[in-house]
């Protein structure tokens, strides 16, 4: 701050979107970031001003900042396009979509527990793929790998900014899931998801925390979630 303002006549406002500072130990970036928690911390205390993207996350970087503002996410239109219901399921076995990245799952080899996906969720998508389809962009659960490999789950890499609305979209997903562990670092993350995936028409499962108080089919728990999985597969009303 000391250097670039008064040589640029500029303020510095600094962006945020996660939690950085408290990241859960499985996710593969808290090994970085954990390094730089004071760094952290003093970059966004020196700053001007910071912009965030939920209240939650207001609330803890106000803490280091008194000038916080929150901005929230949102989609854009020109790539999303209007909102279509992909209508009644059709297939035989419902097409259950989960996209994001691997910073959801515990890391592969790191002997730590954890990830966003609870261990009964696991047992039962491996136990259900003659009754869904289930299909991932982005990344796997390591616990489901090998059901990718032998082709009784379906995995899409992870996509270019620009193609991720028509990828989802041409997907047809009769039913998205969007399971969060309860911890700091999740409470403060926005609702993009449920923006993208009502955007594809896509009817959703959502676990009941702060980014996603006060929509329908939310769930406290793994077995709540496969409950609402299993009845709204079969209600077409709901």
């Amino acid at each position: 701050k000391d250097k670039i303002k008064p040589k640029y006549g500029t303020k510095l406002i600094y962006e945020l979107d996660d939690d950085l500072l408290d990241i859960p130990d499985w996710n593969f970036a808290s090994s970085y970031y954990s390094k730089y928690r004071e760094t952290a911390k003093a970059i966004i205390g020196e700053c001007d001003g910071v912009v965030v993207s939920t209240p939650q996350l207001k609330k803890k970087i106000s803490q280091f900042n008194d000038n916080v503002s929150v901005n929230i996410n949102r989609l854009p239109k020109f790539l999303w396009g209007e909102i279509e219901y992909n209508g009644p399921i059709t297939r035989d076995r419902p097409r259950i979509l989960w996209s994001g990245s691997a910073n959801h799952f515990a890391l592969p080899g790191s002997k730590k527990e954890g990830g966003d996906f609870g261990n009964n969720l696991l047992e039962f998508m491996r136990k259900t793929t003659d009754k869904y389809e289930w299909v991932f962009v982005g990344a796997v659960p390591d616990e489901l790998k090998d059901l990718v490999d032998n082709g009784e789950m379906t995995w899409f890499p992870w996509q270019k900014v620009l193609d991720y609305p028509r990828v989802i979209k041409s997907l047809k997903a009769d039913l998205g899931i969007i399971p969060l562990q309860f911890n700091e670092f999740n409470r403060s993350k926005s609702w993009i998801k449920a923006q993208e995936f009502t955007a594809a028409g896509i009817p959703c499962i959502y676990t009941n925390i702060d980014p996603y108080f006060g929509l329908k089919n939310t769930c406290d728990t793994d077995e709540s979630m496969i409950d609402n999985i299993e009845t709204l597969c079969n209600d077409e009303d709901r």
